[in-house]
Order: C-alpha cells, then sequence, then structure tokens
C-alpha cells in the first residue's frame, strides 16, 4: 500500500498500458509502460464463463474486431485465440487476451498494478466467484511491487474488504465534485479515490485527503487537464502516454504561472 501515499510531485500512471501507442491492455502496451518509465499501470479485469480472471476493458468484443462474442459468456479456450492488435494496427497482430496470472507473473515484480474489477455484467453469485478467484491470486503471490484494487462499484469493494482487509482498495467515480468528508469517513477502509477529470474540483485532493486517503484522476491526455489535475492536487495521474504526460507535468513545475 506504500505506493499510494505520495510525497512530491503527481505519479503518472499507464492507462491500460501504454494505449496511445500499443493496443490496450496488451503485453506490448503493459511492456512499454516498463520500459518508459511509468510509475504503474492500470488495467481492466473480468471473468470469464469459466472462472478464468482476464485483462479486458469491454465486455463486448467488437470494438477489437470481433462482434458478437462476450467475456463472460465465452470461455477462455475461445477468447485466447483472438487477435487483440490488428484492430490498432496490422504490427500488434500477434497480441492475446493475457491472464491475470499473466500480468501477475510477467510485470508484477516489475511495477505497481492498479487492477479494476469490472462486473457490471455479472450477478451476485458471480461476482463472489470472481473475487474468491481475484483474491486466491494475489494471496499467495506476495509480490515486490504493490497491488492495489480499482472499482466503481463501491458494494464490490465491501466485498472485498470483509474477504481481505489487507488489500488497498480504490473508488473510481464518475462524480468526484460529490465525493465529501462524511461519505469518506463512512468507507475509512479505502485508500483512494480515483475521479474522472472532467468532474473534479479543485478541493477534490484536500477532501480526500483530509481522509487519509490518496486522490487520483483520469484520464489526462493534454495540457489542460494535466493542469487541472496538478491544481487538484492529486497523487496519481493516469493517462495514455505516460511520457507525453510526465513531460507536461515537469514543464508545469517548472513554469507555474504559464497559462
Amino acid at each position: 500500500m506504500s505506493f499510494l501515499k505520495v510525497d512530491g510531485p503527481a505519479r503518472v500512471v499507464a492507462h491500460r498500458g501504454v494505449s496511445a501507442l500499443c493496443p490496450e491492455n496488451t503485453r506490448r502496451a503493459f511492456q512499454l509502460a516498463v520500459e518508459c518509465g511509468a510509475d504503474a499501470i492500470e488495467c481492466d479485469l473480468q471473468l470469464t464463463s469459466d472462472d478464468r480472471i482476464v485483462i479486458c476493458h469491454d465486455y463486448s468484443f467488437e470494438r477489437y474486431g470481433h462482434p458478437g462474442t462476450v467475456v463472460h459468456e465465452s470461455p477462455y479456450s475461445q477468447l485466447k485465440l483472438l487477435d487483440m492488435g490488428s484492430w490498432f494496427g496490422s504490427e500488434f497482430h500477434d497480441q492475446r487476451l493475457l491472464l491475470l496470472e499473466d500480468l501477475l507473473n510477467e510485470f508484477g515484480g516489475r511495477i505497481p498494478l492498479l487492477l479494476e474489477v469490472k462486473a457490471e455484467h455479472l450477478t451476485s453469485d458471480r461476482i463472489e466467484t470472481m473475487l474468491d478467484c481475484l483474491l486466491s491470486q494475489l494471496r499467495p503471490k506476495h509480490l515486490p511491487r504493490p497491488v492495489a484494487v480499482l472499482c466503481f462499484d463501491i458494494s464490490v469493494l465491501e466485498r472485498i474488504h470483509r474477504l481481505n482487509p489487507d488489500v488497498p482498495l480504490v473508488l473510481n467515480t464518475l462524480s468526484p465534485d460529490r465525493i465529501d468528508g462524511s461519505f469518506l469517513k463512512t468507507h475509512s477502509y479505502l485508500a483512494g479515490v480515483d475521479g474522472w477529470i472532467d468532474q473534479l474540483n479543485c478541493d477534490f485532493g484536500k477532501i480526500v485527503h483530509q481522509s487519509g486517503m490518496s486522490a487520483m484522476t483520469f484520464t489526462c491526455d493534454d495540457d489542460h487537464l494535466v493542469r487541472k489535475a496538478v491544481e487538484s492536487r492529486v497523487d496519481f495521474i493516469i493517462t495514455n502516454d505516460p511520457v507525453t504526460t510526465r513531460s507536461r507535468l515537469q514543464h508545469q513545475a517548472n513554469n507555474p504561472h504559464a497559462a
């Protein structure tokens, strides 16, 4: 959990890997995040029909070039054959869907991970199965780099906390402007709050920090949004292009009064 406690400039998190330059949530995107010096990787977790956790954002594979295929309705034996890169560029035709265990084994010792649970399409029983699978994979790893779990559904985070109170948890929200001290006091087990940059206000970081939590924001890919994130005193900036965002942070730090 220590990587969530930040002193100094905001940390830069690779959103689904370096997804500005590579197909999202793929091995190539994650490898580039490590190579370019991102401070952490954010990625998405989903449950297949045969209880495997895969790294994928969308529930349907239509955007990735495979219409009619849905993650939670399909076994991993079918999904592992899909080309997950050509939709972005033909040079990525060899990219395949990763399992959570692949991610942990290949990258868990190299960079901190922010794992977002995507469970909106699952029944309560299937969510329980997913969380059991997730925690069973995190528990024995003793990863040298920290791992936190994120979700937009506070009830999912509450379930995880009951199952394992040692896992750092972060609430994703599209309405960070509605987060207040009373809400955070009620959910004091949270390690952080990750708010949509479009709805962020300048008090967001202050309110979150007063509750002893870390402040994050998504997704910042231009000068205006990076400046807004800094003015809101966030600890982590999630971006599709970590190198450019870090350069913007450094430029703004050196030119604090620039427009």
